[in-house]
């Protein structure tokens, strides 16, 4: 008992922290006095912990507020974006179009630039351009004996562009041919004018003879006037009778008639000379108006034929349809030999792999006042293996100086454009990036605490409603 006694002593001590009782005397049992109720003490062990809790509690707390108030947090404008090259798409077309002899690429291949993508069959473009030619060159024969028509020449003299292809058989025929239309036409004029002078020369000696005529007639004339004149004194001495000075009389009378027919003769003679050699006149010109006149046609046709052969020679050339620049083949339109081609049709596109890499980022409306040229922006392209990749960063380059508008969403927003410098570009680790890949973008726009987050949001709520009615 009192064992059990003293062992419940000492957890009553260390329970509440009372002091010890007074030991036993006289191997008796002291028995306590009667004492009032005290207040539970707290172990030391508890009390430090509670406060070292505190002390964390208030740290935390305080630090945190701290953190919250003053660390600067970078902000950002994310915008989704997709890839493509600076250079652009190029659009393969072909102007006249044609028909496809061999196909030399395929889609998502790689081309060099000036590689052969099509070849288009020469058949009717170098027909045409054949029959163009013999056409020119058959203008330019009738233009040499035009020429040589115009300028009363001897003999045609042919054009510097018939030179080459004189000894040509077809040639050579328009030639000839031009040569003898040159004579046949020439002697036909030379006849025509020789025929009017001869008529010239026939009245020439005509009016020679009314002139030797007239000379006789006038000569007679006076003749029998002087005769008239000497018999006249018999006829009034009445020596000769009256009949006789009568017939002498009418015969003056006659040839004077006679001389005067002669003359009129010798005007219309005149006047049918002049008349021949206004028609030579007016044939010479009237030919050489006709020569004129078709040279000018010649000419014109020359010009627009030699228009023609040039654009048929062009259409020559481009048959074999090559790449302009190197890249991927993409959009493959024709993948059959002998298919038709319409003019302009597209035929494929080629995305360059030279030039720099843009991004086109659609920025939303409400932060469009955030994104200013020449932000940094932080770029995450989403098809890459993100383990392998470093942060690469690239700057605004342009923005859309209003907004846009999706035609299939209907959802507006402003477009920026985001290059990527070379140097950034080495960070993919090996990994290709191409036209038509999307991205991430978050274009840096500052900083501002933790709480400036908090706080603004309910700082703007607030001062619309204080501002509301």
């Amino acid at each position: 008992m009192k064992i059990a006694r003293e062992d419940a002593l000492r957890l009553q001590h260390n329970l509440t922290g009372a002091p010890s009782p007074a030991p036993e005397l006289s191997g008796r049992v002291v028995l306590d006095e009667p004492t009032k109720p005290k207040a539970p003490i707290v172990p030391r062990s508890a009390r430090g912990t509670v406060i070292t809790g505190a002390v964390i509690v208030g740290v935390t707390f305080f630090g945190f507020g701290a953190w919250a108030a003053l660390a600067p947090l970078s902000s950002a404008v994310v915008a989704a974006g997709t890839i493509i090259s600076e250079a652009r798409k190029k659009t393969i077309q072909h102007f006249e179009g044609g028909i496809v002899s061999e196909i030399m690429v395929r889609e998502g291949e790689f081309v060099e630039k000036g590689a052969e993508l099509f070849r288009l069959d020469p058949t009717q473009p170098a027909s045409r351009a054949e029959r163009l030619r013999q056409q020119l060159l058959a203008r330019l024969s009738m233009s040499s004996r035009l020429r040589a028509e115009r300028d009363e020449a001897e003999a045609i003299t042919l054009l510097p562009e018939l030179m080459d292809s004189k000894d040509e058989p077809a040639v050579a025929d328009m030639i000839a041919s031009e040569k003898r239309l040159f004579e046949e036409r020439r002697r036909s004029i030379s006849g025509q004018i020789e025929l009017l002078q001869q008529k010239s020369t026939q009245l020439a000696l005509e009016i020679q003879g009314l002139d030797a005529q007239e000379v006789s007639k006038v000569e007679q004339s006076r003749i029998i006037k002087l005769e008239i004149a000497d018999v006249r004194p018999l006829l009034e001495k009445g020596l000769i009778q009256r009949p006789r000075v009568f017939a002498l009389e009418r015969e003056a009378a006659r040839l004077d008639g006679e001389a005067g027919e002669l003359i009129a003769r010798r005007a219309k003679a005149n006047e049918a000379i002049v008349e021949a050699k206004l028609q030579i006149i007016q044939l010479r010109q009237k030919f050489r108006e006709e020569v004129v006149t078709q040279l000018r046609e010649a000419e014109t046709q020359i010009a627009d034929l030699t228009q023609q052969l040039a654009a048929a020679r062009d259409v020559m050339t481009r048959l074999s349809i090559v790449a302009p620049e190197a890249g991927i083949a993409q959009s493959v339109a024709i993948t059959t030999v002998g298919a038709v081609i319409s003019p302009g049709q597209t035929l494929l596109e080629i995305a360059p792999t030279s030039a720099e890499p843009l991004i086109e980022a659609r920025v939303a409306t409400m932060n469009a006042h955030d994104v200013h040229l020449g932000q940094e922006t932080e770029i995450k392209f989403s098809a890459l293996d993100q383990r392998r990749v470093k942060p690469i960063f690239g700057a605004v380059k342009a923005i859309s100086g209003d907004r846009l508008i999706d035609r299939n969403t209907g959802q507006d927003y402003f477009l920026a454009q985001i290059s990527i410098p070379q140097s950034e570009l080495v960070k993919l680790d090996g990994q290709k990036i191409h036209a038509g890949m999307p991205a991430e973008v978050l274009i840096q726009t500052g900083s501002r605490s933790f709480l400036e987050y908090l706080v603004h949001p309910l700082s703007a709520t607030l001062a619309r409603s204080l501002k509301e009615r």
